[in-house]
């Protein structure tokens, strides 16, 4: 019974908490955009020229530049991880290349994958400062 009485009152608390919301809009959030498109990318792995997996980042840099040249408010650049490790290309430079690269392409966001940790922690967070030093 007590269980019973503890669900109730939770759920009468939220329901007052719901029934309080103001519904008014915010008259000061900007309402004008009209779309946006996301551009996502993981298992990459190194990929910077293409191969039999992959189209490669080369080929991906004039779309993605494109489009985000074309609306650049409206258009989000997104890596889900296993980027950098893979090839021997961007192996040679602990991934550095890709991250040039994505910078040129201006990726929003990047999440880091299982891979990006091959080389170690230290490889991986030497990305996170944003200074020109993590080039191999």
């Amino acid at each position: 019974m007590k269980k019973l009485v503890t669900i109730l009152v939770f759920f009468l608390y939220v329901s007052t908490l719901i029934a309080c919301q103001d519904a008014t809009p915010d008259p000061s959030l900007d309402d004008s955009l009209d779309f946006l498109d996301i551009y996502y990318i993981n298992d990459l792995h190194g990929a910077i020229l293409p191969n039999q997996d992959s189209i490669g980042m080369a080929h991906m840099a004039n779309f993605l530049l494109y489009q985000k040249n074309q609306n650049p408010d409206e258009t989000l650049i997104l890596a889900g991880g296993d980027i950098l490790h893979g090839s021997a290309l961007s192996n040679a430079n602990y991934g550095a290349l890709m991250i040039e690269m994505m910078n040129v392409m201006g990726f929003d966001a990047f999440v880091i994958g299982n891979h990006e940790f091959d080389w170690g922690l230290d490889k991986v967070t030497r990305y996170f400062n944003n200074s020109d030093d993590h080039i191999a």
